[in-house]
């Protein structure tokens, strides 16, 4: 048992909080459609925000199919630069931000030749 328990707090304080956490989040969002838009030319990728209670969801959408093999770079290293970038400055924040990119639509996934072997 917490000494908090019971203790509500008062309507303003929320209304702050929450505002001033919207807002962190949506740094989070400039920031990641910041990265990727520099890494496209073909496109303009936008992002949407999901929140859970695992943290905040960025899924990168908009992304061309030209534009693809650059946001992901070789073997995904471009990607998981993005993701880290973002999930360092959320860190600073006591943040969780997870970064997916959406497939564009009417591409299609290469499966590496060992699984195509099985």
């Amino acid at each position: 048992m917490s000494c908090l328990d019971g203790y509500e707090m008062p309507s303003a304080t929320k209304g702050r909080i929450n505002h001033e956490h919207m807002e962190i989040e949506n740094r989070y969002v400039e920031y990641c459609r910041q990265l990727v838009a520099g890494l496209c030319s073909a496109s303009d990728p936008f992002v949407n925000k999901t929140t859970d209670e695992k943290g905040v969801l960025l899924s990168v959408q908009g992304v061309s199919k030209l534009d693809m093999p650059r946001v992901i770079g070789r073997e995904g290293t471009t990607i998981q630069a993005v993701r880290l970038l973002v999930r360092n400055a959320a860190f600073l924040e006591n943040a969780r931000v997870s970064v997916k990119v959406e497939e564009p639509a009417g591409s299609q996934y290469r499966q590496p030749q060992s699984q195509l072997a099985q």
